[in-house]
């Protein structure tokens, strides 16, 4: 049995997605650093986002983190990949966080 296209596309998924984050925290400080007198609405704004993307991040993580140690060599586990907790979690910060910044 391949892994390939599951497990594979997950972790690099999972790490583009990490990448990403990297790349909106040095954003987010950079608009700190040069719009100190933005109105401390927009600053909360942002500030809220970069703690959902945080989240989100941190969920994903713990995704693959389970599904390549947790369950590591438990073959019939990833044939039907169980929806948890952690995985609802990363969905509804998805759902939320992409309609805030539009």
């Amino acid at each position: 049995m391949s892994f390939d296209p599951t497990i594979g596309a997950f972790e690099i998924g999972v790490m583009v997605s990490i990448f990403l984050f990297g790349l909106v925290t040095v954003q987010v400080f950079t608009y700190y650093k040069k719009f100190s007198s933005d109105p401390w609405l927009m600053k909360a704004f942002v500030g809220a986002v970069w703690l959902l993307e945080l989240a989100h991040t941190a969920s994903t993580a713990q995704s693959i983190y389970f599904v390549t140690v947790v369950k590591y060599g438990q073959k019939e586990f990833i044939n039907r990949f169980p929806v948890s907790i952690i995985v609802a979690v990363a969905l509804a910060l998805s759902g939320i966080i992409g309609p805030a910044i539009q």
